[in-house]
């Protein structure tokens, strides 16, 4: 038994010590017998006669060196192991960190409208009490009712509730909120401080496409117990978009996370507050003659406007000059100069206006009628039935001096928008 015991070991570490040895040969080996042939030496065995051989077989040798070396660990002093392993950790905790950075989104008050308790417009207006300016907030009525005051500006305010501490933090301390459709914001707010007890929590930015985004900052944050939640409120100054309005019924509807709110402009709003103003008003005489050029230059807001009229009339100087060929009559102006007769640069897509001569304007007419005589100084209508937004137009007309010996700046002139 000892024997065979020591042949078996013997055998065993020689067999394991052999390259290791891999059949590439797909063929199994058969040599042909009798039984493959029939009675009349016929082969019908249908397997091929094949014998391995070494071309059957492809050694892989391991190296047993090679791999004794490769599981041994990299040998390296202490000093510049522990200063591999220093670096190795600072990159993986700037990585996490970034990552969840960049991963924070902030809280969508458009989403998340559970937490909108209340939605309200309102507006300022300043009227003289006991002799001082004083301004009062009021509501916008929201019933369809038509507003009573000058201006498409009013304030948007926001009233949230409930949002807790915890989420607060892991949205970066940010909530942001798109204004609905049917406001514009004039010009872009940045930085604006956002304040609590008289301390600076946070600030609010808003962009021309109406986002509303706030930030508070890491002070008001840390102070903030994860089982708190966060109420407050915001408002922006914005003003209805005059593009909105339904031009048959003069009415707009504001679509907000606490339901439709309509608002009622009437059917004249174009003329009410589209917005038109007087950008230049220029004279100059001409050298060779006794008349005096003047310029009048007009620019619509972005919503354009209806029905605008210009009245213009001298005061001081009045009896030394006259209108030239403005007539009683409304007459079309033209598009270029014709001689002294007035006329119009405007949009090659624009309705040419009109102008008439008529009395001075007065308390009860600020807008005077045509008349048939003139019983006083008198003045002048420029007429224009529409200005497209953001158009530019200019009148030029002439005078008539009756007097070449006053002097020409004593001739002062008034243009009632």
């Amino acid at each position: 038994m000892i024997a065979l015991s020591c042949i078996v070991v013997v055998c065993t570490v020689y067999a394991l010590s052999l390259p290791a040895q891999t059949l590439a040969c797909d063929k199994e080996e058969h040599t042909h017998t009798a039984e493959c042939y029939d009675e009349n030496n016929e082969l019908i065995c249908k397997k091929e006669e094949h014998t391995h051989t070494d071309d059957c077989n492809k050694q892989e040798e391991v190296n047993e060196q090679e791999e004794v070396v490769k599981d041994e660990p990299e040998i390296q002093n202490k000093d510049e192991q522990v200063s591999q392993e220093s670096e190795e950790e600072e990159t993986t905790t700037t990585t996490t960190e970034t990552t969840t950075e960049t991963t924070k989104q902030p809280f969508d008050l458009s989403y998340h409208t559970e937490n909108i308790e209340s939605v309200k417009f309102v507006y300022k207006k300043t009227e003289i009490i006991d002799g001082k300016d004083k301004t009062t907030e009021y509501d916008v009525p929201t019933d369809g009712s038509i507003l009573s005051y000058d201006t498409l500006d009013m304030t948007y305010k926001l009233f949230f509730k409930g949002i807790s501490a915890k989420t607060l933090k892991e949205c970066g301390g940010i909530i942001k909120y798109q204004l609905p459709n049917g406001f514009k914001i004039r010009k872009m707010i940045e930085g604006k401080t956002i304040l609590s007890g008289g301390v600076v929590i946070g600030n609010m930015n808003v962009s021309t496409d109406g986002l509303v985004t706030i930030t508070y900052n890491q002070q008001f944050l840390s102070r903030l117990q994860e089982n708190e939640t966060l109420t407050g409120s915001f408002e922006v100054d914005a003003q209805i978009d005059m593009n909105k309005i339904d031009s048959s019924t003069g009415k707009v509807t504001i679509t907000t996370p606490k339901g439709d709110i309509i608002l009622n402009y009437g059917l004249d709003y174009k003329e009410h507050y589209g917005n038109v103003s007087v950008v230049d008003k220029s004279w100059e005489k001409e050298a060779t003659s006794d008349y005096i050029k003047y310029t009048i230059t007009l620019k619509a807001g972005d919503d354009g406007c209806q029905n605008v009229y210009v009245v213009d009339q001298f005061t001081q100087g009045k009896d030394l000059v006259e209108y030239v060929d403005i007539n009683l009559t409304e007459n079309t102006l033209n598009p270029g100069k014709y001689n002294h007769q007035p006329y119009e640069t405007r949009d090659n897509n624009s309705k040419a206006g009109t102008i008439y001569k008529t009395n001075a304007p007065s308390s009860d007419q600020t807008i005077p009628d045509a008349v048939t005589n003139i019983t006083n100084p008198g003045s002048f209508v420029w007429k224009i039935a529409k200005m497209n937004p953001n158009e530019v137009r200019q009148l030029t007309y002439y005078v008539k001096l009756k007097d070449t010996t006053e002097d020409l700046y004593k001739i002062k002139k008034d243009v009632v928008n």
